[in-house]
C-alpha cells in the first residue's frame, strides 16, 4: 500500500482554498453553485449586523470580479472542520472553543504542521477560544517560524500568513488528525504523464467547475481513483477524467 497521512492531505488541500470569502457560519458551501449567493450571505450575516453584511458582500463581489472559478464560504471553525472532513475525519462544525477542548494542549514552540492555533479571549476569558487556524509549517525568509492558514475575517477571507506568536495565544493537536494514515492501492500509479492538455476539475462530475489546464507533458500526482475512471490529482478535491470528452482535450 501507498500511505498518505491525513496531515499531508490537509496541508496539500489548504492552499487551494486561499482567497475564498469569510461568511459567518460558512462550512465550505459552494457559492458558485447557488442561484442567489448574495441572498444566502445576507441571511447568514444578518445576525451580526448591517455593517458585517456589507463587508461580507463587498469581499464576495471582489472575489467574483477576480475571476475565481469556484468560490466557497468559510468562517474560522468551518475552514478547519471542512478540511478535516475531506480526509475522512467525521466532526460536526464546532466553534473554536469546542475544538480547542478536543485538542491535546501544546506550547507554541512545539507546533508541527497540521496543528491548530487559537486566539483566546472569548467573552473576556483568556482561556476560551474565539478564533482558530491551521499551522502548516513551510518556514522561509519571510516566515522563519512557518505559516498559518485561516479564515481571517470578512475583509480578507482565507489567507496564509507568517506565524506570529503574539497574535496566536494557544496551540493544540487534534487527536483525529493524528489517526492512521489514508491508504491507496499499491497498483495505483503515483503519477500520470498527460498526453494532451486537460482541464482539471473540482469534482468528479461532468458539471465540475474547471480549476486550471494541465499542459502536455506535465506530470500529475494521483492521490486516488474514483468510480467511472475519475482520478483525484495533486491535492484532495481536484480531478481529471480518462474520458477525453469530459477532460476537454485541447
Amino acid at each position: 500500500m501507498i500511505y498518505v497521512s491525513k496531515i499531508d492531505r490537509i496541508i496539500a488541500l489548504l492552499p487551494t482554498l486561499l482567497g475564498n470569502p469569510y461568511v459567518w457560519g460558512g462550512k465550505g458551501e459552494s457559492l458558485t453553485g447557488m442561484k442567489d449567493p448574495e441572498k444566502w450571505i445576507t441571511a447568514k450575516e444578518t445576525g451580526e449586523g448591517v455593517k458585517q453584511v456589507n463587508r461580507a458582500l463587498a469581499f464576495f463581489r471582489k472575489v467574483v470580479a477576480s475571476g475565481k472559478k469556484h468560490i466557497q464560504a468559510f468562517d474560522c471553525s468551518g475552514l478547519v472542520t471542512w478540511s478535516m472532513k475531506q480526509v475522512g475525519i467525521s466532526i460536526s462544525n464546532h466553534n473554536a472553543d469546542t475544538l480547542y477542548g478536543q485538542c491535546a494542549k501544546i506550547r507554541m514552540s512545539e507546533l508541527k504542521p497540521g496543528d491548530n492555533v487559537f486566539i483566546g479571549g472569548k467573552g473576556g476569558n483568556p482561556n476560551r477560544m474565539k478564533h482558530i487556524g491551521w499551522f502548516i509549517g513551510k518556514p522561509d525568509a519571510k516566515a522563519p517560524k512557518g505559516y498559518t492558514i485561516e479564515a481571517y475575517g470578512r475583509d480578507k477571507g482565507v489567507v496564509m500568513l507568517p506565524l506570529v506568536e503574539g497574535e496566536w495565544t494557544h496551540a493544540g493537536r487534534h487527536p483525529k488528525v493524528l489517526e492512521a494514515p489514508v491508504a491507496t492501492p499499491k497498483t495505483e500509479p503515483q503519477h500520470v504523464l498527460v498526453l494532451g492538455s486537460v482541464k482539471i476539475r473540482n469534482a468528479p462530475s461532468t458539471k465540475g467547475d474547471e480549476i486550471r489546464t494541465a499542459k502536455k507533458g506535465e506530470k500529475l500526482k494521483l492521490i486516488s481513483h474514483e468510480a467511472g475512471r475519475w482520478h483525484e490529482v495533486e491535492a484532495p478535491g481536484l480531478y481529471i477524467s480518462d474520458n477525453p470528452r469530459l477532460t476537454k482535450l485541447v
